[in-house]
């Protein structure tokens, strides 16, 4: 039996939205031990037993966390209980306080002794809730514990055993549509000034704005955002803060206290409060505001946000008072979804040549002539994207440039843009890009296709435009590109049927149709009189619309309906009533019905119906059409019969759900073997290395580097998804005594671009344009001390901590994916493992630049890890073990998979190798790997290893897989034999290990492989 108590505890809670609020936890310990509560461990659970002193508070808890990002927000804790009987009854320990210590407040709420509470000799689940505080600044190093209270001597033994620790906040998930941290400007006339110059101290607040009404009764002014296009958020919630300070002198004149202040979001207004109820003197007050946007999306298409105040009676010169850190967020929508409308990852024709060089292989290569002035475009044309009119795309490739490129003027002045449905857009000069030299740069445009889809339907084009601006060399490469991709918002799913072709008044094509006004008073309107030619049966004509885009309807069904009209005259007519007609829709043909079949002298309604092709690829330049076929010799004169209404209709294809992602761990140890000499640390475990890591090849070996400024990189991230996060973590020694004359750099951690290995130190504030990382910095007034610096060594610092020599580090750095460069963040924490101590000494960094972003979002970027200076007694960094938590994307079945990653046709095929690195769909399937060119080529997943006697593997959770140890004692003559077969059990689609025993017995050697099956 499981009793459940709910108790609150004390506190102001937040006036915040809550409705989809999500969870976060915080901590959770299923396997408590230690503590001051000298918890021991016990099946999992934690034993108490309290020492034998009277009034003797003990607690089990965590500290040192930053919680400032979840300030004013509710959070729950849980623990589970078991009590004995005897427990229960004895008076040293029924008169115990059990409650929780929040940021060193005590908080205590039940009493053992209330029996009625409890159920002996069973779990019993406690649930205590309460709310941060809403000083965000007081939450950055808290800590979160159960205590016991012993009112009275206890006996020796024990009190009671916990189990399950838990504790989560309630966030509701919000973006945030406008962050004003320094406000200026608007008709309230806000001057900029600084916190310091008001208040003489600084709480972080920095450059604020001061409002300074007019001496005049009843102005009244706003300041806020206007002209936004928030329709997705129709129907959501939203909520509105500002910051807001008032000196005591300001507070105290009546002129002031009297001021009115309230919001107007989208119209409406609300929120009405006076300067004199709502503000505190000489400190920071926060006001939260809250409501719903209007359910109809068009009145969001052109809204605002504003903070309204009204001067009741006239005011003194001087300032009113002083706001800062308006914010506004909106519950969030997901993201939509994208269909690709053109991918080309090898481009060649009109300005590109195809070579393989050093920089890639199947890549565009762009050598201009030799002429000032001159443009070319590369791209696709005259599709049909009518589909997706209104609907924003995104168009990107990636360019590379050698310096010797880049330093040429003949080059760097060159311009570039997009064209996109006849939209020019994206001017680039190439000296004033962003672009990094000899390395590939991913650029990235975005725009809304017209809303004109009959525009769309002839004229769906996206072509880069090179513009030379002066003489070029007549030799020698400009550039190098390569992934053309042009996405777009995919069109939203339909219950109805989407009318994909609609003619009412039919008229030319390969029918010769003429057209003419309805001359049998039926009321058809315009209609088509067809007419073939005086030639000998076999004649086939048809009537349509070709090159239509359909891939949204792949593998639904669709309807073909249009009406027939026969005279009687011509019905009898042997030459006409021969003829059958039937249709093409997709490339399908079907539906042959015979003109003798028809009733004369009115209408007939015709329906087909039928099936798209379920590969879309082949669907991306199709058509519908009528087909005639005379079987014999046909009149001269005279029609053959009238046809109008054509109509084809079908649904778009079920969206495809949003993934679904898990938190996954991989612990990359340094594991020697005889792959691996001194030198060679590429390839180990999935690192590359820019030079020489020393790789100690003995049992359990480390990895060491003596060489200043030499890089390890990771291979290379998933596409990383708003919101979640990647925790990087490296364990190392620093071998030597560090006592640096000056403060000096031995290590960097973080996330780059860069692939290769190579040096990736800090160059200057560039370089955060491609990587996000924090510099460990050695002091020189401390022997063996250190602190870790934000980006490079310009960024925010943490304290310092001590250390001695032989002491095992750790480095750990977290990003946070937001929705763009400028909201995507990281931290990073130092800790000394050996010491115990660091955990909260971290430092933050709040955006990164587009080039890492983009690389983010496509999983283009790398882990890395880095010497710095190795002098003035450090020798060298020896790397203990990696970790890696990341968000990972689960599927529910190989389709699905294939369906992430946009393989369709024989590309989706189980024994395809679209990316050409010898590993078929299925394998890259069941080891997670990426099966899409280029990238793929570099990501097969993960590979089995020999730990000894263990072999190891790593399959997909898929029940449908079975996974094949095969082993062998020679590579020459003896084939591979299976030694285990392991059909998956799990369904998760998660990654699980998996483990097979080696029997060495009589081999000299042998050697083992994993195939997979699917069922």
């Amino acid at each position: 039996m499981t009793k459940k108590l709910l108790l609150a505890a004390l506190g102001t809670a937040s006036v915040v939205a809550v409705s989809q609020a999500q969870d976060v936890n915080l901590w959770n310990d299923t396997a408590p031990s230690g503590g001051t509560m000298n918890l021991t461990p016990s099946g999992g659970a934690g034993v108490f037993a309290s020492s034998s002193a009277t009034t003797n508070p003990a607690t089990y808890g965590i500290t040192g966390q930053d919680w400032s990002a979840y300030a004013g927000r509710e959070w729950t804790f849980t623990v589970d209980i078991y009590i004995t009987a005897a427990q229960l009854a004895d008076a040293a320990i029924n008169d115990d306080v059990i409650g929780y210590v929040i940021g060193g407040t005590t908080n205590n709420y039940i009493a053992l002794s209330g029996a009625s509470w409890w159920t002996a000799d069973a779990w019993n689940t406690i649930t205590l809730k309460g709310t941060f505080g809403t000083t965000a600044s007081a939450l950055t190093n808290m800590s979160f514990a159960f205590i016991n209270d012993d009112k009275a001597t206890h006996p020796a033994g024990n009190n009671y055993m916990l189990d399950n620790f838990n504790l989560d906040v309630y966030v509701p998930p919000m973006d945030t549509l406008w962050d004003d941290q320094a406000p200026v400007g608007g008709n309230i006339v806000l001057a900029a000034t600084t916190e310091t110059a008001v208040t003489g101290g600084d709480t972080g607040h920095g450059a604020i704005g001061e409002y300074n009404s007019a001496t005049e009764t009843g102005q009244w002014g706003n300041y806020g955002l206007q002209s936004q296009n928030w329709q997705q958020y129709a129907g959501k919630e939203w909520r509105l803060s500002i910051d807001l300070y008032i000196t005591a002198a300001q507070l105290a004149d009546a002129t002031i206290g009297d001021d009115l202040f309230y919001y107007n979001v989208v119209g409406v207004q609300g929120g009405y409060l006076t300067v004199s109820n709502a503000l505190v003197a000489d400190a920071w007050t926060t006001i939260t505001w809250t409501g719903t946007f209007p359910a109809n999306p068009a009145s969001l298409a052109n809204a605002g946000v504003s903070v309204v105040f009204n001067d009741q009676i006239t005011h003194p010169a001087g300032a009113n008072f002083y706001m800062d850190n308006f914010k506004f967020e909106a519950v969030q929508t997901p993201p939509p979804a994208m269909d690709t409308l053109w991918y080309n990852p090898n481009p060649s024709g009109g300005m590109f040549t195809l070579v393989t060089n050093a920089y890639g292989t199947g890549i565009g290569e762009f050598t201009s002539s030799i002429g000032a002035g001159q443009w070319e475009n590369y791209g696709t044309y005259n599709n049909d994207w009518s589909a997706y009119a209104g609907k924003a795309w995104q168009f990107s490739f990636e360019i590379y440039l050698t310096a010797a490129q880049m330093a040429d003027m003949a080059v760097n002045d060159d311009n570039f843009f997009y064209q996109v449905a006849g939209v020019s857009g994206g001017y680039t000069t190439i000296s004033n890009s962003t672009l990094v030299a000899d390395s590939w740069n991913t650029v990235s445009w975005s725009g809304t296709f017209t809303t004109d889809a009959v525009a769309l339907s002839t004229n769906g084009s996206a072509r880069l435009v090179n513009n030379d601006q002066a003489t070029h060399p007549a030799s020698g490469a400009n550039y190098y590109v390569k992934n053309f991709r042009m996405q777009a918002v995919a069109p939203e799913p339909v219950e109805t049927l989407d009318d994909l072709w609609v003619d009412s008044a039919p008229v030319g094509g390969g029918m010769l149709l003429s057209q003419i006004t309805d001359p049998f008073g039926t009321e058809q309107g315009n209609i088509g009189m067809f007419k073939s030619a005086n030639l000998t049966g076999g004649n086939v004509s048809s009537y349509g619309v070709s090159n239509k885009y359909w891939t949204a309807y792949a593998g639904q069904p669709w309807t073909l309906t249009f009406d027939v009209f026969v005279t009687s005259v011509q019905l009898a007519d042997a030459s006409i009533n021969d003829d059958s007609i039937s249709f093409t829709v997709g490339g399908a043909s079907g539906g042959s019905t015979a003109i003798s079949t028809l009733i004369a002298d009115e209408w007939n309604k015709i329906t087909w119906t039928g099936t798209f092709n379920s590969d879309p690829s082949t669907l991306t330049s199709t058509g519908v059409s009528l087909v005639n076929d005379d079987k014999g010799t046909d009149p001269v004169s005279g029609p053959n019969y009238f046809v109008d209404n054509f109509l084809l209709q079908a649904a778009p294809g079920a969206t495809s759900p949003p993934p679904v992602y898990v938190t996954a761990t991989n612990n990359i140890e340094f594991v020697a073997s005889e792959g691996y000499s001194d030198g060679l640390i590429n390839g180990q475990k999935g690192w590359v290395s820019g030079g020489n890591w020393t790789v100690n090849t003995a049992s359990g070996g480390s990895v060491t580097c003596t060489n200043d400024n030499i890089n390890m990189t990771l291979v290379q991230l998933k596409p990383m998804p708003v919101d979640k996060t990647i925790h990087f973590s490296v364990r190392y020694k620093v071998q030597g005594t560090h006592t640096p004359t000056i403060w000096t750099y031995p290590a960097r951690i973080g996330i780059t671009t860069a692939s290769n290995g190579s040096n990736q130190g800090y160059d200057g504030p560039g370089t955060s344009l491609t990587k996000a990382m924090v510099t460990l910095q050695a002091s020189p007034s401390t022997v063996d001390g250190y602190r870790i610096y934000g980006d490079g060594w310009n960024g925010p610092q943490t304290d310092t901590l001590d250390g001695n020599p032989g002491d095992e580090w750790e480095m750990n750095f977290s990003l946070t994916m937001g929705s763009s460069a400028a909201t995507t963040f990281f931290t990073a924490a130092l800790t000394n493992v050996t010491m115990g101590i660091g955990s909260a000494f971290t430092t933050t960094e709040d955006s990164v630049g587009a080039t890492l972003f983009a690389a983010l979002e496509s999983g283009t970027a790398y882990p890395y890890f880095e010497t710095g200076g190795f002098e003035d007694g450090l020798t060298g960094i020896e790397v203990l073990s990696v970790r890696v938590i990341y968000p990972k994307q689960v599927v529910d079945s190989y389709a699905g998979w294939a369906s992430s990653y946009g393989l369709v046709g024989i590309d989706a095929d189980l024994d395809a190798d679209p990316d050409g690195d010898g590993l078929a769909n299925l394998a890259e399937y069941a080891f997670d790997g990426n099966p899409v060119p280029p990238n793929g080529a570099a990501d097969q997943g993960t590979q089995p290893v020999l730990d000894g006697l263990t072999y190891r593997y790593w399959i997909r959770g898929d029940d449908a897989l079975t996974a094949y140890v095969m082993a062998t004692d020679d590579l020459v003559f003896t084939p591979f034999a299976p030694v285990e077969t392991n059909p998956i059990t799990a369904t998760d689609g998660v990654l699980s290990e998996y483990t097979y025993s080696v029997n060495t017995s009589g081999n000299n050697q042998r050697f083992f492989k994993i195939n997979v099956d699917r069922n």
